[in-house]
């Protein structure tokens, strides 16, 4: 089993950490009648798409130390949090 990595915000030393997402949503418009009102179809998701993570008290958003670029893959996150986190 992995070892459990922890995030503590560089700016306010809170551990809760929460991503931000966007989830693309698309309804097939099935009939427009003549006065504009229209009905859908059934619902389709995309895939999630992560867009950030940042503390879920100070807003802090996790980037890259050296370039600044706002981190959103998964693996570069574990890599952030155990090189600017403290670790026991």
């Amino acid at each position: 089993m992995p070892k459990t990595i922890k995030f503590i915000c560089p700016k306010c030393g809170c551990n809760r950490l929460v991503s931000i997402e966007s989830i693309p949503v698309s309804r097939p418009i099935i009939n427009i009648s003549s006065d504009g009102d229209h009905d859908y179809g059934k619902e389709e998701q995309g895939d999630i798409k992560v867009r950030y993570y940042k503390c879920s008290d100070c807003d802090f958003v996790v980037s890259d130390t050296i370039d600044a670029t706002i981190i959103k893959d998964v693996v570069k996150l574990g890599y952030w949090c155990k090189m600017n986190c403290k670790q026991e």
